[in-house]
């Protein structure tokens, strides 16, 4: 156990910076939670709620649901949580090498205290849960039990389907240790994905395959891939030397190789990514650190404590611009106040953005126009939804409107309804604002508006 010991200091660290962020956010996290607090009220999923992923995240947020006895706030720090796991996993698997208690501590940390590790980690998105089966499976792999880590990166799959490049370099580099052994590999990965999808097979096969395949697969793309890449490069420069350093030493190291590869294909042909995603890739980067820091070792024979002090200066850089920047990004502080004044309202349904409407109608004890979740602009966009229908259905129930607004008097704009998921002018005829609150995001919204709708006389 002494072993261990400083990877349970590095463990508390974390958990002291990231406990000061706990609390509802505008964030995916709510569609999750939502999706299990319905699961859980005898909803199907993809028959009766909308999904666009693989259906094991929402199982077990509907029991992290369970669990925590359906605190929001808690859900979402489950994230962190499994952070931790991953990195002690790390640790592990690092300790094993026999290269010494101070090269865990600080492959652990590179995962830990990457910048984004730690901006990400306040979002319960899934992807850390799948993480965590993604380096389950790998330390099978390592212990060439083949089968069990087909079981865990099935799991990660399906839980987050853009793990697929750790499943084919796994794959591959199983096929070239013994080409027989991928056979165990991919019927454990393949029974297990089948048996998690089945109840979604019996009950809802035709919608499964329109919600993940013909929305999911051709979905256009969002933000602009260069810069989410430029990002990357410019706050996490250390990971992007180990992508580049697997990828030079692919023959001496083949499975860090050819997930560095599969990754880079991925990230070309995938038309919708986010800089969230990057994550299934960070992990490994920092197991992959322990082989750059034996061999700078071997080959330069730096003094001992030189890289832990540039490791330090850069995980207090990233732990700095963490906190004064982005720990508070997309927190709701009026989060109470918002739910209570929403309680009180006579509007029984709420119609508005996907990042926070399924939290507040959970918190305020509201029905979501026609039980949909997921108001993503992109579904709008595929046709998949109607703004024009919702908003008429929106007025017809006389529901109350949740929009991101964007005011700032200074530069005389006030612009109370932003987004594609609305038709303004119908709005503009029957909705009037109630409230309004500050926010913090990464774009130019600075407001939360709360518009109530009424039926015209005309009408």
């Amino acid at each position: 156990m002494k072993r261990y010991l400083p990877f349970l200091v590095l463990a508390l660290i974390f958990l002291f910076i990231k406990i000061g962020g706990i609390g509802v956010r505008l964030s995916d996290s709510n569609i999750y939670f939502y999706t299990a607090y319905q699961l859980l009220h005898g909803h199907i999923l993809y028959k009766d709620i909308f999904f666009t992923n693989f259906p094991l995240i929402p199982y077990i947020s509907a029991l992290y649901f369970l669990i925590l006895g359906g605190n929001l706030s808690l859900y979402t720090f489950t994230a962190t949580i499994e952070v931790i796991i991953v990195s002690g996993i790390i640790y592990h698997l690092v300790l094993k090498k026999n290269v010494g208690i101070l090269v865990a501590t600080l492959a652990s940390s590179v995962y830990l205290f990457s910048f984004i590790v730690l901006v990400t980690s306040d979002h319960q998105s899934g992807v850390f849960l799948a993480s965590v089966f993604a380096v389950i499976s790998y330390a099978f792999f390592e212990t060439k039990q083949f089968g069990r880590s087909g079981i865990f990166i099935a799991l990660s799959l399906m839980t987050k389907a853009y793990f697929l490049p750790i499943f084919l370099a796994l794959l591959i580099a199983i096929f070239f240790i013994r080409r027989t052994k991928s056979i165990p590999f991919v019927l454990a990965c393949g029974l297990t994905g089948i048996l998690i999808v089945l109840p979604s097979l019996v009950f809802a096969r035709e919608e499964i395959f329109n919600n993940i395949i013909e929305y999911s697969l051709a979905r256009s793309q969002g933000i602009s891939k260069l810069n989410i890449l430029r990002f990357f490069a410019i706050h996490d420069i250390l990971l992007v030397i180990l992508f580049f350093y697997s990828l030079v030493r692919i023959k001496k190291n083949l499975f860090m190789g050819v997930l560095s590869l599969t990754s880079l294909l991925f990230i070309i042909l995938y038309k919708d990514i986010y800089y969230l995603y990057l994550n299934f890739l960070i992990p490994f980067l920092a197991l992959t650190f322990s082989d750059v820091y034996v061999s700078i070792q071997k080959r330069f024979k730096p003094q001992r404590l030189i890289i832990p002090t540039i490791l330090f200066i850069i995980f207090t850089i990233n732990t700095v611009m963490y906190l004064s920047s982005y720990q508070n990004l997309q927190k709701l502080s009026d989060i109470d106040t918002i739910a209570m004044f929403l309680k009180h309202q006579p509007n029984t349904v709420l119609y508005g953005t996907n990042d926070i409407t399924p939290a507040l109608a959970y918190l305020s004890d509201k029905q979501l126009l026609n039980g949909i979740i997921d108001t993503n602009e992109n579904i709008f966009r595929k046709g998949f939804l109607n703004a024009s229908l919702l908003t008429k259905d929106a007025i017809k129930q006389e529901a109350i409107i949740v929009s991101h607004g964007a005011y700032y008097p200074q530069f005389n704009v006030e612009d109370p309804l932003m987004g594609g998921i609305f038709d303004r002018e119908q709005i503009t005829k029957s909705c009037e604002i109630i409230a309004s609150y500050p926010i913090t995001t990464e774009g130019i919204e600075n407001r939360l508006n709360f518009l109530s709708c009424r039926v015209s006389l005309d009408e």
